[in-house]
């Protein structure tokens, strides 16, 4: 807290003038100025070691925690916080106490004012005419809270020789040949800058919406720069991050290396060296996030939005509004009807394939959306609230934030999450649909010449096909390891949303194998299956704004949601 010498008030930091201002008597200094007789009084911390840490390690603050969901936020300002950063909750008086956390070594200062933040969310907001009319409200905006974020800065650095393995592949003639090498290089790489938040209230998704940040920019870390500014504290330790943080600097490493070597293929993940180990230094910087919560009209779900108060960088959680959704499919669809009917002839069989062709669409974006849905309701996205909820030591957790313990254990085993790119295997559900259609609509002649007891033989072995797939995609399901992370949800889980759009393209293969003699049967099935394409599509308004609505947070509770 920084109070003005000339009346006695708060001073806050302002971002426009990256000055620190009275608001009463206009006062203004530099951050430089108003450290000017700062103390430094050393503060005991109980470690449960013999050492004990001083101001250089951590700082004295006001913790304020929200009852409802156990959301924490450090301020420093006698008043008292009216509603809660994290679950939205206005009614709530928050507990407070007085407490030391870790200290970060940098700053990076807040440049975009809450006036610039709101302006950026209200511009998103405006674009997006599904998004529920609450969004837009005066009362939701002001809300918007300036936060310091703690995240883990990371130097890595390669020095020395690397003994890379690299193929080169040519044709020549009828042969494609492989060549192997061995390939000596000398390397002396830095990478800086590679950050990711060390809070696990705050979402990575957000955090990663809103990347990146400017470190170069960064200053040494002190309090004045919180003043009139929340923060949040480092509850995620450096070395969950660590090994994304070098993936993503060896992978720059391996591109400017395969630059390098022309035509060659590398293969760093087998290199070999004293170059080919990194150096890591882990650094707590604070970083300025705008952070909103809003809570829907039935208060049981939120939706987040995050400003960079560095870059002015927006993210949106946005749901779909159901009424207006249906009100503007209506709207575009008469209009599209019209030019259908003045430019295309729409025959029987034409709004057949029409069916199958939306319906097949949904099936892929279903198949794609459930793998995100299931994702985010795992929380499969977020490695610090996976970490909370493998700690079983609060103790030990507490001793690695507070920098005293080497242990890289926790509970029954280590935790080191690797990205893992996992394909979801569309083919298994679509593909086997996608050739039964392509054989029907387009080898029509050649159905024709064949009898109807072998048209039906051929349709019987496409579905038994269909179905073995789908079986051994049940049991590639059940053979997983155990407690191993999957990116993509279970296909016992996707088959009945998937059903739908599944059941528009049977239906149509069943006409066209049957080829009756009147329209109305390829009308009636076209209507079906349109009927069952537009349930889909709701199922992709629902799975959208499962990702976009989230429960309120339980943090440092037991049970909840996360």
């Amino acid at each position: 807290m920084v109070i003005c010498k000339s009346c006695g008030a708060f001073m806050r930091f302002d971002p426009d003038s990256q000055r620190v201002k009275c608001d009463y008597c206009d006062t203004s200094l530099d951050p430089v100025e108003a450290l000017v007789g700062k103390k430094s009084d050393k503060v005991s911390v109980p470690t449960g070691e013999e050492d004990t840490k001083t101001a250089a390690d951590e700082y004295e603050t006001v913790i304020y925690t929200c009852p409802q969901c156990g959301g924490e936020i450090l301020w420093d300002d006698d008043t008292a916080a009216t509603f809660c950063s994290y679950c939205g909750a206005s009614a709530v008086t928050l507990e407070k106490r007085l407490d030391s956390v870790k200290r970060p070594e940098k700053v990076i200062p807040f440049v975009i004012s809450k006036e610039k933040a709101v302006k950026s969310y209200t511009d998103t907001v405006k674009k997006a005419v599904f998004a529920p009319d609450y969004l837009r409200q005066d009362s939701t905006v002001s809300m918007f809270r300036g936060i310091y974020m703690p995240y883990w800065c990371y130097d890595i650095s390669h020095e020395g020789r690397m003994n890379v393995k690299g193929s080169k592949t040519y044709r020549r003639g009828d042969y494609v040949h492989t060549e192997f090498y061995d390939i000596d290089a000398q390397v002396d790489a830095k990478s800086s800058g590679i950050s990711f938040d060390a809070s696990a209230s705050f979402s990575d998704s957000l955090s990663s919406a809103i990347a990146p940040f400017h470190t170069q920019n960064s200053r040494e870390f002190d309090e004045v720069f919180l003043s009139g500014f929340y923060a949040d504290r480092c509850t995620v330790p450096a070395r969950i991050y660590e090994e994304m943080a070098v993936n993503i600097a060896e992978d720059d490493i391996s591109e400017k290396l395969q630059k390098s070597m022309g035509h060659y293929s590398l293969s760093l993940s087998k290199a070999t060296g004293d170059g080919a180990f990194a150096g890591v230094m882990q650094t707590l910087c604070y970083f300025p996030v705008w952070f909103l919560a809003i809570r829907d009209k039935g208060g049981s779900h939120l939706s987040y939005a995050v400003v960079n108060g560095q870059t002015g960088k927006v993210a949106v959680d946005l749901p779909v509004d159901y009424k207006k959704y249906l009100l503007g499919s209506v709207l575009l669809s008469l209009p599209i009807i019209v030019i259908l009917n003045l430019f295309v002839l729409l025959s029987p069989r034409t709004i057949l394939v029409a069916g199958v062709v939306f319906a097949i669409i949904s099936l892929i974006m279903l198949n794609k959306q459930l793998d995100q849905v299931y994702t985010r309701r795992m929380n499969f996205d977020d490695r610090g609230i996976v970490y909370k909820s493998m700690v079983m030591d609060e103790e030990t957790a507490q001793r690695e934030m507070s920098g005293t313990s080497s242990e890289k254990t926790f509970g029954t085993g280590t935790i080191a999450l690797r990205d893992k790119k996992v394909k979801s295997d569309s083919f298994s559900f679509m593909g086997a649909l996608i050739v039964i259609v392509y054989i029907l609509f387009q080898c029509q002649e050649l159905f024709e010449s064949i009898p109807s007891g072998f048209k039906t033989t051929i349709f019987t072995i496409a579905v038994v096909f269909a179905l073995l797939v789908f079986i051994l995609r049940r049991m590639a399901d059940k053979n997983r390891v155990q407690g191993k992370r999957v990116m993509y949800m279970p296909f016992s889980e996707k088959l009945p949303v998937m059903l739908k759009p599944a059941l528009a393209v049977v239906a149509a293969a069943v006409v066209a194998l049957i080829n009756p003699v009147h329209d109305y049967f390829y009308y009636g099935t076209a209507i079906v299956s349109l009927l069952l394409v537009l349930f889909s599509f709701a199922d992709l308004v629902k799975g959208h704004n499962e990702l976009c609505l989230r429960k309120p947070p339980q943090m440092n509770k037991r049970g909840g949601d996360m």
